[in-house]
């Protein structure tokens, strides 16, 4: 069982408010026993001091002296002091898994992005490229057919009677042999 977010947050205020709890009730204990020493000490200067105190009242200061903690007692704090600072850096320094999990999301995310934007780029070459290609065919269409429309209207002319009376057998002969050279020619390229 897993807990959540804020499952987490709950139980970490709870056991940090027992914490409190705990430490408050060792400091009045501890306040207590202060308390008691020190009533003990003014009833045990109270004794000794009678006739003192009763001739000087005004210079009587009660000193309380708080429990002084032994070297190991400080040594052990220190160290408990320096575990919670490493356990808190090293709780700073720990990644969710899910976090993990959102990271590695978000980078599939930018990879399928760019993914998408270069095959877009693709394409529009590829639209680019086709529509140049077909340009070029269909220019070089109209062209053959400007050129065929022109020799039909030669062929015409020269089918005509007033042209071919006026033709020598040699002329004939020449145009009919270049026609067919050129027809061949139109036949091997475009055929």
């Amino acid at each position: 069982m897993s807990l959540t977010d804020e499952q987490k947050k709950r139980k970490n205020e709870l056991d940090r408010l027992r914490r409190l709890r705990i430490k408050e009730e060792k400091l009045k204990k501890q306040s207590e026993e202060v308390k008691l020493q020190s009533e003990e000490v003014n009833e045990t200067e109270e004794n000794t001091d009678a006739s003192a105190a009763s001739a000087d009242t005004q210079n009587t200061d009660i000193i309380v002296e708080e429990p002084q903690e032994s070297e190991e007692e400080k040594r052990k704090k220190m160290i408990a002091d320096k575990r919670r600072e490493t356990l808190a850096l090293a709780r700073s320094k720990r990644i969710n898994k899910s976090v993990i999990r959102d990271d590695s999301k978000k980078q599939l995310e930018e990879l399928e992005k760019r993914k998408n934007d270069e095959i877009e780029m693709i394409r529009k070459e590829n639209e680019d490229l086709k529509n140049r290609i077909i340009n070029k065919k269909i220019n070089n269409i109209h062209k053959v057919e400007k050129q065929n429309k022109q020799l039909l209207s030669k062929h015409k002319e020269q089918n005509s009677i007033d042209y071919l009376a006026n033709q020598s057998y040699a002329e004939k002969l020449q145009n009919k042999l270049r026609e067919q050279m050129f027809n061949k020619m139109l036949n091997d390229t475009f055929g």
